[in-house]
């Protein structure tokens, strides 16, 4: 039985009810039920969650009235308390599960939560401190806590995507002066950090926030645009000397006063005379599961939420994946799991996608993960590394794309012949009898969807770029043949999905005697040819003949793939078998007919009803199939690793074979199309 099932029977056993199994936030705050007081301890047993509650004026430190000392909040990741007496300090649980944990602890021995459990356990010896990200007021060299406050309430909020405690201190006192104070906490479940919003009814100096001082754990931090963060990491848990712990707090340049360490606090110092300050903190144990275990992981972490902070696009899927897969892949050479860097369509297509995120955040990162591809890969006489051009493999051309974007801001003559090179391939490329192109050479006679999308967008651009007069005409003319061929042998009249390959000698064992095709509807093949038919049209201009049939087979396309849609909004790797055993929703080829729709309805190319199904396919990868992965990384699971026909061993293009194929996490073939969709949906 898993430990999620037997938490959810204890706590069914304690009489707490309430907790969903899919709640990814939580927040609570629970007091003893039966009892009475005796001077400030509360004698009695049995707890009680409430949503609202007034503190009684006997409640302080170890009154053992509320279950650990305060409301807590938590999400998939890690979990904090704050204590609702005059300490005020937040303290750190740290998690080894993604259950919602909280209704738990302390609910079978008091503080229990101070010893390792298998949720996991208290992490952070507050002290006198703030402990992380709690408030105060700094004022003629003190820090201070609420030891003298009229009334305090809190509020517990539980919603969908996020939770808040919400506290109400009214008559708060400290050297002379009085205020009403106002705390929202809110967590969700995007990372580890917290949000607080700090409301006073008077203008006040010296409101802080603070991390508590760790000698073995040196303060460092950064300054961005508009935000900036103090940090540390080190042995700074309560457990050992040798579990890593990460504390960090954002806050804005504009509501800053000053910095300042005193013995027990690194404070941030608001500006005097301030009636409102936002902030967030957070922290990171290594202990954490699939959490961040080193300090370049953390640092890696706070800065990549740094960037977030500073501008909202850094927010959104597009830029944070593009940022995970290079830190997933420092080295873009070996995108694919590959142990040695090769000229191969997967990196482009990444690096395709980097270039497009560097378009709209014109951060020089993503365009240099870019370059740093072709730098290595391309000589300075123009050579490019590991191609062959004798093989005639279509698969070749797909990274020369991102060359065009890299010669026009660089100028570097490498990157032109380079493209000349790439385009030189497709004179004599080997063609079937009516003009298409073989997929390569060594696969006779063969067309296969793929090679639409390998081939012809980089064929169209360089068309654009650098043809002119009839041999332009003639290379829109020889791209558009290519679809036409498509959907002369490929399509499936009774579906509207198309086969995977096609046989012109109908010899290959996994062709049809009489038409020469695949046997099955395999989805990344279609999601290829959809992308394709989307970007060759950027560069195919209006007026061109036969430009107007591209977008009717994306039309057509497209409404088909509405009729397997899955609920979830996905695709099945086989289309057209979501009953049969062994098919799942896959990753790429989702992300693939997404992109190209929604880029199809934000052209014009289709009606804007289409988008209806791109959005519920996007909310379908990030509900099933984003996951928080290592060191706090999201990862796109049920990939495809890889499928093709013929070849040694020999690929049949069955069912059987295409369902069985390796499944993988993160593989370029979904993470470079999610990207693109992302950018697509502005999301």
């Amino acid at each position: 039985m898993s430990y999620k099932s037997l938490f959810l029977i204890a706590l069914a056993a304690l009489g707490i009810q309430g907790l969903s199994a899919q709640q990814t936030t939580y927040a609570e705050l629970s007091k003893k039920t039966n009892g009475y007081w005796e001077d400030t301890v509360f004698k009695g047993d049995g707890f009680k969650n409430i949503t609202s509650f007034k503190a009684p004026k006997q409640l302080t430190d170890h009154s053992y009235y509320l279950r650990y000392e305060g409301p807590g909040w938590e999400n998939q990741q890690v979990a904090y308390r704050i204590y609702l007496d005059w300490r005020n300090a937040i303290d750190i649980f740290g998690k080894k599960v993604s259950d919602m944990v909280l209704k738990e602890v302390g609910t079978d021995n008091y503080d229990s939560y101070h010893e390792d459990a298998p949720w996991g356990q208290d992490i952070l010896k507050v002290g006198n401190a703030l402990g992380i990200g709690s408030y105060g007021r700094y004022n003629n060299g003190i820090t201070h806590h609420f030891k003298n406050v009229k009334t305090t309430k809190a509020k517990i909020i539980n919603k969908e995507s996020y939770s808040s405690v919400i506290i109400d201190y009214k008559g708060w006192e400290t050297d002379g002066f009085k205020t009403n104070l106002k705390s929202t906490i809110s967590i969700d479940n995007e990372d580890v950090t917290f949000k607080v919003q700090l409301k006073s009814s008077n203008p006040i100096d010296g409101l802080s926030t603070g991390i508590k001082v760790f000698k073995q754990a040196p303060i460092f931090s950064k300054e961005g645009t508009k935000w900036a963060y103090i940090a540390t990491y080190g042995p700074q848990t309560l457990v050992n000397d040798t579990q890593q712990l990460g504390m960090v707090i954002f806050y804005r340049l504009d509501q800053l006063k000053e910095l300042k360490k005193t013995e027990d606090d690194h404070l941030i110092i608001f500006k005097d005379g301030s009636n409102e300050v936002e902030y967030y903190a957070g922290a990171a144990w290594d202990q954490q599961l699939n959490g961040i275990q080193t300090k370049a992981e953390f640092e890696s972490f706070v800065n990549r939420k740094l960037n977030q902070l500073d501008n909202p696009d850094y927010s959104k899927w597009s830029v944070r994946f593009m940022e995970d897969e290079i830190q997933r892949f420092p080295d873009p050479t070996l995108l694919d799991f590959v142990k040695k860097p090769k000229w191969n369509y997967t990196n482009g297509l990444v690096c395709k996608a980097a270039l497009e995120v560097y378009e709209k955040t014109k951060d020089e990162r993503f365009f240099n993960y870019a370059y740093r591809y072709a730098d290595h890969m391309i000589e300075a006489d123009g050579t490019i590394k590991t191609y062959k051009i004798e093989n005639y493999n279509i698969d070749m051309l797909n990274a020369g794309k991102i060359l065009f974007k890299l010669y026009e801001k660089t100028k570097e003559d490498r990157f032109l012949i380079a493209m000349q090179t790439l385009r030189s391939q497709l004179e004599n490329h080997p063609r079937t009898s009516d003009g298409g192109f073989w997929h390569k050479k060594r696969y006779t006679s063969q067309m296969w969807l793929d090679g639409l999308y390998m081939g012809h967008p980089f064929y169209a651009q360089y068309a654009k770029t650098f043809e002119k007069g009839a041999a332009q005409a003639e290379s829109y003319k020889d791209i558009i043949h290519q679809f036409d061929l498509v959907n002369e042998h490929h399509l499936d009249a009774s579906t509207g999905l198309l086969f995977h390959g096609w046989d012109e000698s109908k010899q290959q064992q996994w062709a049809d005697k009489q038409t020469g095709t695949s046997p099955e509807f395999w989805s990344r093949a279609m999601g290829w040819y959809a992308m394709a038919i989307v970007d060759v049209l950027d560069f195919i201009p209006e007026g061109v003949e036969g430009r107007g049939r591209l977008i009717s087979y994306l039309d057509a396309l497209s409404n088909s793939l509405k009729k397997y849609q899955d609920s979830t909004g996905l695709w099945y790797q086989v289309v057209d078998k979501a009953a049969v055993k062994g098919n799942y929703l896959e990753a790429s080829g989702t992300a693939m007919f997404a992109y190209a729709i929604a880029k199809g309805v934000n052209k014009g190319y289709l009606s804007a009803s289409h988008m209806k199904t791109a959005e519920l396919a996007y909310d379908g990868l990030i509900n099933e199939l984003v996951r928080k992965g290592e060191g706090g990384l999201y990862d796109l699971t049920q990939v495809c690793a890889v499928a093709g026909l013929g070849g040694n061993p020999y690929r049949d293009g069955t069912y059987e074979y295409y369902i069985n194929e390796t499944i993988r996490s993160n593989d370029p073939k979904g993470t470079g199309p999610f990207i693109l969709l992302s950018l697509e949906l502005n999301r």
